[in-house]
């Protein structure tokens, strides 16, 4: 799951598992393309440049934060299809749900 914070109008930071796909892809390519659903009939993908911000957070070893330079957004709202609800998350444990909030504290006081 990564986490996103939006520091002004063409900036996304995101917090995103360090050895996953993504980081690394985003990394050798420097540049990427996002997809997000939500309720209320949206849906739109990012187009952006993209640097690592950080390998690491402070908070954790697995967890590091890439910057994105948004290029273009794209509406992906389908004319035969309506998105009804996005995805809901209920945490597990009170453990995760104080790392969540340390990662998103971390990733918001980033400036880029």
């Amino acid at each position: 799951m990564s986490m996103f914070y939006a520091p002004d109008t063409k900036t996304i930071l995101m917090a995103v598992q360090n050895q996953s796909a993504t980081f690394h892809n985003a990394r050798s390519r420097g540049t990427i393309a996002l997809t997000f659903i939500s309720g209320g009939d949206s849906a739109f993908t990012i187009q952006a440049e993209v640097k690592v911000y950080k390998e690491t957070m402070e908070n954790s070893k697995y967890i590091g934060v890439l910057c994105l330079q948004i290029r273009n957004v794209k509406s992906n709202v389908a004319d035969d299809v309506e998105v009804k609800e996005g995805i809901k998350i209920a945490f597990r444990s009170p453990r995760w749900k104080e790392y969540i909030s340390k990662i998103l504290t971390e990733l918001r006081s980033c400036t880029p």
